[in-house]
């Protein structure tokens, strides 16, 4: 049977083509339409009674997939997830067949129970291929798939090419998890990409808009604090960064101060605290550069004024210093100018100020685009369904510049002096906020005078000590509690700007529109509105066919949506589009662009030239799996204390994990090491080893929330009830130090609030508690394997029904989310809230409904009355 395509151009033909006859990971740049290539292959494998699987496509993937498969092809996507589909119906529709997009956790749980058995899946699909990892969930999926269905098809696509270049060896690496061979490689520089979209390119006009004298100054500032921030980690982190490509260059890129990061993440604990101030001023600095290219001049001297004020008022922690691009000239040079945009005084008057509110520079070019475009509307109007509208798309990158932009447009048509009314409005607001924080640092202020002046009052019932006894401080005085000076001398600078701003403020007058200015309104047609939108990545494609827009400003320059409009314009040669692409010229702004063009082409041509030189592993299919040694290792059961025999088995062994424990990389791991694992819904534990070891498994943060909210006493309490060996597991993160800021950064005086503290009183309450510390997923694999070494194997039925109260079945499955609601009401804890989950409540609203005695019998009548009431309390103090 053959079905019908929905490809318009020859490269998406071609790279059709490809993937069909064989298995393999094909890469694409950004833009060229991957997500509609994806649909086809779909639509392709979807005959009837077959079962074709999307993994790892997030919502709007699955919108856009769908509605191409909809639309075009005829067919239809099912979304799986706990929210749509139950257990039973999951079951029902997977044997009915189709092509079904499933959650990955839901996916591997099926897969590990047999509600989707692996040898009637016809293939999968997957997206985003280059975020596979082999601890994680997509692997996971692939290795249960490819287990027992070694002749189903395996389609992978990815449109980041730079991720399969991060590290060595990741494009083979990826290509073993996904178990494929052959890679698809479609540059932009194609030969096949470049003839499909040349043909019929659209009318671009490049605006090259200049800065203005100010920010080429702030600019120039900015990028000298940058590269003294460089400079210094150069200094102080040579051992431990891979400095070689380091330049002013690549800190523009978006994900710099990410992959220094990322370097220092496993001897974070080790590194000095002036480099960690270091990494956070980089992101500072990146933010501040964006800032200027994007923000009005006041939102900009509003930033700066934050990160000022932070410094001074003590903002850091501990003994740790301002920042020291602070303290750099280029620092004081770029606060001083950024003060000349918004406001100025005369150079013989310094008591005299006047507003400046500097324009920024695209805006005036904006107007005078959208001057020529509706010139140009009312000598061409066409009635074509087929043609572009008259409506003009404006292009931005993200939500505050539309909002800045609609704000600007809005105020335009009203008055002479273009953005003048829209400036001062938020003049006003910094104002505003300026007076907020007076008021503030007054009531601060007043709290520390009240709490100072108790301190110092005399206690009859505590003699002080001599003052020979009492610690002495530099100049002779004695120790008394810390005192900011600082912020005082910040906050009296602060309050001292009140006379300026009533200058200020004289000269210029709230903006606002009179009634008669707003009294006539009109529909405006679809034909001849203004769009602005934020980029969206695969979303920008369906905003396109949907507006059909005649004119496309850029507002901001992203090489993704360029490609986008080619693919647009290609498609659909009979509609006549301008793209306007205005960009700052010798900014950061045209230097990130082309940078970013840049690394996309070098990635791709060592994408394609570690492609030629990879090394493939040809092994038959049985043996990609498990080798003959390890399978007859497994084979036999060394378990002989006591004089038993050696057994031979058959079975691997088995290990009963949580289903909320899917969301972490251990299971993967654990099914990697050649053990069974079978989910199942555990009331005591997250993993249960043997019918005596149960496993309550806690990562650093989680280990903090459940220390502080008594979660963890509970789940001791009950583990140490039904098992024998009750086992606390505090695992680290994969490559990440192995310790953590509650166990690093201890203070001189430990209380009872602290980590250690809680850890401590833990152990004392329960003796019998073990305590592992595993500083990642796979040394938990290899103590688990230890641990189960003389132990029988556990049985599921009987590890999920260990909690469980008379009349509650074990093999009743519950959403998460609405049971870590639940979890989240006071008067709800680990040893009430299985009473409502499987009472007669369906949902969060009945449970919020229901009656004071309905919860009296749930979790008592103390409790109970306590919720009923909280339920009812009012949002507002009605005084």
């Amino acid at each position: 049977m053959e079905v019908p395509l929905h490809l318009t151009l020859s490269y998406q033909q071609k790279i059709f083509n490809e993937v069909i006859n064989e298995d393999g990971l094909c890469v694409m740049a950004p833009g060229l339409s991957l997500l509609q290539i994806a649909a086809n292959v779909l639509a392709y494998f979807a005959v009837p009674r077959s079962l074709v699987l999307l993994v790892g496509a997030n919502s709007n993937d699955n919108e856009l997939v769908q509605r191409e498969l909809e639309e075009h092809l005829g067919k239809g996507l099912q979304i799986v997830n706990t929210e749509t589909m139950s257990v039973d119906k999951r079951e029902k529709a997977y044997q009915e067949g189709g092509i079904f997009s499933v959650t990955n956790r839901i996916l591997v749980m099926d897969l590990l129970t047999q509600i989707i058995p692996a040898e009637s899946i016809t293939g999968i699909v997957l997206l985003h291929a280059d975020r596979i990892v082999s601890t994680g969930t997509e692997a996971f999926i692939i290795r249960l798939y490819r287990e027992k269905n070694r002749t189903g098809f395996i389609k992978a696509f990815s449109d980041d090419p730079e991720r399969f270049l991060m590290g060595v060896n990741a494009l083979s690496n990826a290509l073993r998890c996904m178990f494929l061979r052959h890679v698809f490689i479609y540059p932009r520089f194609h030969v096949d990409v470049t003839e499909s979209l040349e043909k019929t390119p659209a009318d671009v006009i490049e605006l090259n808009v200049d800065f203005t004298d100010s920010q080429k100054s702030i600019q120039t500032c900015l990028l000298a604090c940058i590269e003294a921030t460089v400079r210094e980690l150069r200094r102080y982190n040579s051992a431990h960064l891979d400095m070689e490509e380091w330049n002013v260059d690549s800190a523009l890129h978006r994900s710099f101060d990410v992959t220094i990061r990322r370097q220092l993440d496993s001897v974070w604990h080790r590194v000095s605290p002036k480099t960690k101030q270091l990494v956070g001023d980089l992101s500072t600095l990146k933010f501040l550069l964006n800032a200027l290219i994007s923000y009005d001049c006041v939102s900009f001297l509003k930033i700066l004024d934050t990160i000022i004020l932070s410094v001074r008022t003590g903002g850091y922690s501990g003994n740790a210093q301002p920042s020291p691009w602070l303290m750099l000239d280029s620092a004081n040079s770029m606060i001083r100018i950024a003060r000349d945009r918004v406001y100025r005084s005369p150079a013989a008057s310094a008591d005299e100020y006047y507003p400046v509110l500097e324009e920024q520079p695209k805006w005036s070019v904006l107007r005078d685009i959208l001057q020529e475009i509706s010139h140009e509307n009312v000598l061409n109007e066409s009635n074509d369904p087929d043609s572009s509208t008259n409506s003009i798309l404006i292009m931005c990158s993200e939500e505050r510049i539309c909002l800045q932009l609609r704000d600007y447009l809005s105020t335009i048509h009203y008055d002479n002096k273009e953005s003048f009314k829209m400036m001062n409005n938020r003049l006003m607001d910094y104002f505003h906020w300026r007076e907020q924080y007076r008021n503030m640092s007054r009531s601060i202020s007043k709290i520390e005078k009240t709490s100072k002046e108790k301190q110092n009052a005399p206690d009859v019932s505590r003699r002080a000590a001599p003052a020979s006894k009492r610690r002495r401080v530099r100049g002779g005085g004695t120790a008394t509690s810390r005192s900011t000076p600082e912020s005082n001398t910040t906050s009296e600078n602060f309050s001292n700007d009140i006379r300026l701003e009533q200058l200020l403020l004289s000269q210029i007058s709230k903006s606002t529109y009179t009634q008669e200015e707003n009294e006539s309104f009109e529909v405006l047609s679809d034909n001849n509105s203004i769009y602005i939108h934020t980029y969206d990545y695969e979303l920008d494609t369906l905003l396109l066919n949907t507006l059909r827009p005649r004119f496309i400003i850029m507002f901001d320059s992203d090489p993704d949506f360029i490609r986008r409009i080619e693919v647009y314009k290609a498609t659909n040669p009979q509609r006549a589009t301008r793209v306007y692409f205005v960009y700052y010229g010798g900014s950061v702004e045209e230097q990130k662009y082309l940078y970013t063009v840049r690394r996309e082409k070098d990635s791709f041509s060592k994408l394609i030239r570690e492609r030629s030189n990879m090394a493939i592993v040809l092994t038959g299919e049985n043996e990609r799996f498990e080798g003959q040694e390890t399978k007859f290792l497994r084979n036999v059961n060394t378990r002989i204390a006591g004089g038993g025999r050696v057994s031979v088995t058959s079975e691997k062994p088995r290990i009963v994990v949580d289903l909320r424990e899917f969301r972490s990389s251990l299971p993967s791991i654990l099914h990697g090491n050649n053990f069974s694992v079978i989910p199942c819904q555990l009331v005591v534990g997250d993993y249960v080893l043997s019918p005596n070891i149960c496993v309550e498994r806690k990562s650093i943060r989680d280990l903090i929330q459940s220390l502080s909210s008594g979660r963890l006493y509970s789940q001791c309490e009950a583990m140490l009830e039904h098992y024998e060996i009750p086992v606390l597991l505090i695992e680290f993160e994969q490559n990440q130090t192995f310790t953590s800021p509650p166990f690093s950064d201890l203070s001189t005086e430990i209380g009872k609030s602290d980590v250690q503290s809680k850890l401590v009183l833990l152990t004392l309450a329960f003796p019998k508690l073990r305590i592992l510390w595993s500083s990642s997923a796979y040394a938990t694999s290899l103590m688990f394997q230890d641990l189960k070494v003389l132990e029988k194997e556990p049985d599921p039925a009987v590890a999920a029904s260990i909690g469980l109260e008379a009349g509650q079945d074990s093999t009743n499955t519950y959403n998460q989310a609405p049971v870590d609601l639940l979890m989240g009401l006071p008067y709800i804890s680990m040893k009430n809230y299985k009473n409502v989950v499987y009472s007669d409540l369906k949902n969060i609203q009945e449970a919020c409904e229901a009656d004071e005695r309905k919860w009296s019998e749930l979790i008592g009548p103390e409790s109970g009355r306590s919720l009923y009431t909280f339920f009812r309390k009012e949002l507002k103090d009605n005084e």
